[in-house]
């Protein structure tokens, strides 16, 4: 299935309206320093934070391809607007590249903001354990301290704790500090 271009954003900044339609544009814009983010500061998409312009009653478009296209005075056509400051909501024109997806995903890529990235220990966004509490943990399983009893030192439950102790969570990490986890070996049922 091939990709549609987007409605064309220039038509909308010329004729008659143009000027106010531009001036009500940058309105909505937290104008900075020249290297400073500029952040849209109106309606936003719930599932990333891209600006939202309603450019006529009918129409919305994201601010940022709006902000490159006035800079530019050309319509980006199929072509995305990326972000050089990985800020969805900036609009300065100093940080808006135009690309492609792949162009899009290499940044992401090459930045580290991909899902696939390391999410391992204090990098996952749900850790509630940092590179600093393990060392404790790992000698209280050496000292024999069940999982319930070292949990209520911690922000966790007994559940993470059994985890760690059996390699499910921060293995990398364990294992660095000389732990070798014992995994559970499940025996066969019996015909």
């Amino acid at each position: 299935m091939a990709a549609h271009a987007p409605k064309p954003i220039l038509p909308y900044f010329e004729g008659p309206n143009a000027s106010a339609r531009e001036e009500r544009f940058w309105s909505y814009v937290d104008i900075q320093g020249p290297d400073d983010c500029w952040e849209w500061q109106r309606a936003r998409t719930k599932k990333n934070g891209y600006g939202r312009f309603k450019v006529a009653s009918y129409e919305m478009l994201h601010a940022n391809r709006v902000a490159w296209t006035l800079e530019h005075r050309c319509d980006p056509g199929v072509h995305i607007i990326r972000h050089a400051c990985d800020n969805p909501p900036c609009c300065n024109p100093a940080h808006l590249e135009i690309g492609t997806h792949a162009d899009n995903t290499a940044d992401k890529m090459a930045r580290g903001r991909w899902r696939g990235g390391d999410h391992g220990g204090s990098k996952n966004p749900r850790a509630k354990l940092t590179e600093d509490d393990l060392p404790a943990i790992i000698d209280r399983f050496r000292r024999g301290w069940t999982n319930k009893a070292i949990a209520r030192e911690l922000p966790v439950d007994h559940a993470l704790v059994s985890r760690i102790r059996v390699g499910r969570s921060w293995l990398k990490q364990s294992r660095a500090l000389g732990w070798e986890p014992r995994r559970l070996i499940v025996q066969p049922a019996r015909a």
